[in-house]
């Protein structure tokens, strides 16, 4: 494998963790909405874990159905480790 294909099969690796983790999180603060986005990914809508760069760097849990229409699920703001000082 190349570097970056590594790198990728890492980022991979640590963002299923991350959604698995996102998961439970919501399944002990609000299980009737957990419950709901279990029944949503059964009907077919698709789990996205985001990682939205910039300023103010963040970690999105969304489902998104065949319309593309997202609904976010759960979002963590990050640190920014890449800002110039």
């Amino acid at each position: 494998m190349t570097p970056t294909r590594d790198l990728a099969q890492a980022f991979l690796v640590a963002a299923q963790a991350l959604g698995d983790r996102m998961l439970v999180d919501l399944a002990q603060r609000d299980p009737a909405f957990a419950e709901a986005v279990a029944a949503a990914v059964e009907h077919g809508e698709r789990l996205v874990l985001s990682l939205i760069v910039g300023d103010e760097p963040v970690a999105e849990l969304s489902t998104r159905n065949d319309y593309n229409a997202t609904k976010r699920i759960s979002t963590i703001p990050l640190r920014n480790t890449t800002a110039q000082h």
